[in-house]
């Protein structure tokens, strides 16, 4: 019965999928019929089919996502390309915050997006870890090169 409960909550924030849903005698839900038009309540089909968000935002999250991903990469080389100075290899250690950055920004983002879900929030966590990555990677170059 806790469990049941806890799945419904789940399901009205977003989080559980609508055939996951029983009621108390652990049978599914039908849909139920629309008492003004005698039509089918369509709104668990359309959360299941994907037609209640726009096709368009799963693509920018995940090119959202791919763009963290690929600098990310980049960085490596960039950081590689630097010049050794005093041979202590220092500049390696510009590889934590930057993967600080891919792991809790844009790792997730690409994980909701393949997922397909809260794609508002992958968004706005891409966008930041975008910014995130342009200001740390300007802030390096600065001490690389200066």
């Amino acid at each position: 019965m806790f469990v049941i409960e806890i799945i419904r909550s789940l399901k009205v924030i977003g989080y559980a999928r609508p055939s996951a849903i029983t009621d108390e005698h652990n049978e599914p839900r039908q849909a139920r019929n629309d008492e003004h038009s005698g039509s089918m309540d369509l709104s668990n089909s359309r959360r299941r089919s994907g037609l209640s968000r726009p096709p368009r935002q799963r693509a920018v999250a995940l090119t959202v996502a791919s763009a963290g991903t690929l600098f990310w990469l980049y960085t490596f080389y960039g950081i590689a390309q630097v010049p050794s100075g005093d041979g202590s290899c220092f500049q390696w250690i510009a590889v934590m915050p930057l993967g600080l950055i891919f792991l809790v920004l844009t790792l997730p983002v690409l994980i909701l997006a393949l997922i397909d879900r809260l794609l508002w929030l992958s968004l706005v966590l891409g966008c930041v870890g975008l910014v995130a990555f342009a200001y740390l990677w300007n802030e390096l170059l600065g001490e690389f090169y200066h």
